[in-house]
């Protein structure tokens, strides 16, 4: 259900920007459009930091670090989409 939640915030930031899902905008890069650069450049980065801070957690949960976050308290931790235009 987690992993769901977290992909579901990728998607739907990507539908903020105007794509179709957190994929198709991590297409975006060497466009040759710097817009569309700026935005896939920043959004891989971005997919790649959420799901490290994901396994991050899932480790702590597993080691018994810490208990299995809600849904709200897990994208509370996911680091923020910074684009630089």
């Amino acid at each position: 259900q987690l992993t769901d939640a977290v992909q579901r915030v990728l998607d739907k930031k990507a539908q903020e920007l105007l794509y179709d899902s957190c994929l198709s905008v991590c297409s975006y890069i060497d466009t040759g459009v710097a817009k569309f650069d700026a935005e896939g450049r920043a959004f891989r980065a971005w997919r790649s930091a959420v799901w490290a801070k994901g396994y991050e957690i899932l480790a702590q949960v597993q080691s018994g670090e810490r208990e299995i976050p809600t849904e709200a308290e897990l994208i509370a931790e996911l680091p923020e989409l910074i684009i630089e235009y």
